[in-house]
């Protein structure tokens, strides 16, 4: 984002409505360059992030622990309580791994708010997590996690 700065005015810097900064020059224009924080998905990092006690830095590695997370943490008893029909139910979440390794901006959908809320719950679990690089770079890692149930 470049913004032009003119004599004695004050410029807002506005992101999604919100009033980000003013600015007031003393007389001079100038372009300022900002920087925006850069956000890579997991699936093309080149280092993912990782739990702090793995071995290995693959996406490979990184998408088992995060299964295995869920899997041991997930109240399944909460799903009988839906009396669901016997099927496949999807989860559909997202989140980041911001540059110091937790777990930010979760977005879950499901039509199940007790699904939701025990999702949250167990996102909220995870521990802090060794971030991201790319480019040599600590990186805000944005990943995608469907979660799928079945119900017999």
């Amino acid at each position: 984002m470049i913004l032009i700065q003119k004599k004695n005015e004050i410029i807002e810097i506005v992101t999604i409505g919100e009033i980000v900064e003013e600015l007031q020059t003393d007389g001079e224009i100038e372009l300022i360059e900002i920087e925006e924080e850069e956000i890579i998905m997991g699936l093309i990092i080149e280092e993912p992030p990782k739990f702090k006690d793995s071995e290995e830095n693959t996406r490979k590695d990184f998408s088992e622990n995060i299964k295995e997370f869920f899997g041991e943490n997930f109240n399944s008893k909460l799903v009988e309580k839906l009396d669901l029909k016997e099927g496949k139910y999807k989860i559909y979440t997202q989140f980041n791994i911001n540059k110091k390794g937790f777990v930010t901006d979760i977005k879950i959908r499901t039509p199940y708010s007790i699904i939701e809320e025990e999702v949250l719950k167990i996102f909220k679990k995870l521990p802090q997590f060794t971030p991201g690089k790319h480019a040599g770079k600590v990186v805000k890692t944005k990943y995608n996690l469907p979660i799928t149930f079945i119900v017999e």
